[in-house]
């Protein structure tokens, strides 16, 4: 007991090494900030309280999906992240902002190369219902997006105007995009050359 005691007060049960994985647009150092797990914490804190360090990491940074935390050694730590990917920029009153693929506005920082939102500021709740479909797509078919313009019509209430980056335009409903356009490529690979793809 005496010794347990006196690990648990020594510097010996500082954390030393913290690893994190999963990510790929956070950094770990955002992944710490977003858990507030540095290096010099007590591990044996760290442990004890992992539900109350992962759930409020959201919070800190709406990138962060989940946090899950692992013991790896005496002084080490693992930090497993699931994020919540940018899907893109829409400007709203002047101000730039990344939308992530769970329909949140996160203000965007510096000039980046991502997918532009146009047309949806009077309408909040389309813009999130695109976001969370486009976040559905995998990396490759998002990234060879430019631009997604809200389109409405008295017919298509809910049409979107794509254009992507090979020159091809696409035309799709907001509520199946992310469904459809993951047969974008094996479409576009049969075209001779740029034109419309009509998905709705």
């Amino acid at each position: 007991v005496l010794l347990l005691m006196l690990y648990v007060i020594s510097p010996l049960s500082k954390v030393r090494e913290v690893t994190v994985t999963g990510n790929s647009e956070l950094s770990p150092a955002q992944v710490e900030d977003a858990t507030q797990v540095h290096l010099g914490r007590y591990i044996w804190g760290v442990m004890a309280t992992r539900p109350a360090i992962s759930r409020p990491a959201p919070q800190r940074n709406p990138q962060v999906k989940q946090i899950h935390l692992r013991l790896t050694g005496a002084q080490s730590l693992q930090m497993t992240v699931t994020e919540n990917p940018i899907v893109g920029t829409v400007e709203i009153g002047q101000r730039d902002y990344n939308i992530l693929a769970n329909g949140q506005l996160q203000r965007a920082k510096g000039s980046q190369s991502r997918i532009e939102y146009q047309g949806f500021n009077k309408d909040r709740a389309q813009l999130k219902k695109t976001a969370v479909q486009v976040g559905q797509l995998k990396a490759v078919v998002r990234n060879g997006i430019s631009t997604i313009s809200y389109r409405p019509t008295k017919t298509a209430p809910n049409r979107l105007v794509i254009f992507m980056r090979d020159g091809n335009t696409v035309y799709a409903n907001l509520n199946t995009v992310g469904k459809k356009l993951a047969y974008y490529p094996s479409i576009a690979a049969t075209m001779k050359k740029p034109g419309v793809v009509d998905l709705q």
